[in-house]
C-alpha cells in the first residue's frame, strides 16, 4: 500500500512505518549483494579470461574455450551467491531473488563493456556484435545463467524436501 503524507488512521502508521523500514533494508540488501555478486565473479572471470585468451583459445579455439570457461564460471558464481546470501540476510523471496539477479546482471554488463571500451580499445558497437559470433553467443548465455543463480538457489533440493526433519 503506498501512503502518502499521513492518511493513514493511527492504529496502522506504526505497522506501515514498520514495513516500510524492513522493505528499504532489504533493498538495500539486495543492491549491496547484487553489487558484491557481480564484482566477486568479475573479477573470478577476469582471470579466467585471460587463462582462456592467452593460453586456451590460442590451441583449440575461442568456441571450445568458452565453452570449457563457462560451467567453470558458472560453478563460481553459484559458490559466490551462496556466500553472499547468508552473510547479508537476504530476503529468501522470489521476487528478491529475481531483482537481485537483474540488478547483478546489469552490473555485469557494465563492467563488460567498460573493459571493452576503456582497456581493449573497442567500441560499444563491436562489443555488442561480438556477441552475435558463436563464443560471444556462448558467453552471454552463461551470463543469463549468472542471472539465474540467485533464484535457482532457493528451491530446495530433492533429498531436502523429502526429508521430514527439515
Amino acid at each position: 500500500m503506498l501512503v502518502f503524507g499521513n492518511t493513514l488512521p493511527e492504529s496502522r502508521s506504526c505497522l506501515s512505518l514498520a514495513a516500510f523500514r524492513g522493505a528499504k533494508m532489504s533493498i538495500g540488501r539486495i543492491v549491496g549483494a547484487s553489487f558484491a555478486y557481480a564484482s566477486s565473479a568479475f573479477m573470478i572471470g577476469f582471470a579466467l579470461g585471460a587463462i582462456r585468451v592467452l593460453f586456451l583459445a590460442p590451441r583449440i579455439g575461442s568456441t571450445l574455450a568458452v565453452s570449457i570457461e563457462a560451467p567453470v564460471m558458472l560453478a563460481f558464481s553459484w559458490a559466490i551467491m551462496k556466500w553472499i546470501g547468508p552473510r547479508l540476510a537476504l530476503p529468501a523471496t522470489p521476487a528478491a531473488m529475481v531483482v537481485l539477479g537483474l540488478l547483478a546482471f546489469g552490473i555485469l554488463q557494465l563492467y563488460e563493456i567498460g573493459l571493452a571500451i576503456f582497456v581493449f580499445g573497442r567500441t560499444l558497437r563491436e562489443t555488442l556484435a561480438s556477441f552475435g559470433a558463436t563464443a560471444g553467443a556462448i558467453g552471454l548465455a552463461a551470463q543469463v545463467a549468472f542471472d539465474l543463480i540467485p533464484v535457482l538457489q532457493l528451491v530446495p533440493r530433492r533429498s531436502q524436501s523429502l526429508d521430514p526433519q527439515n
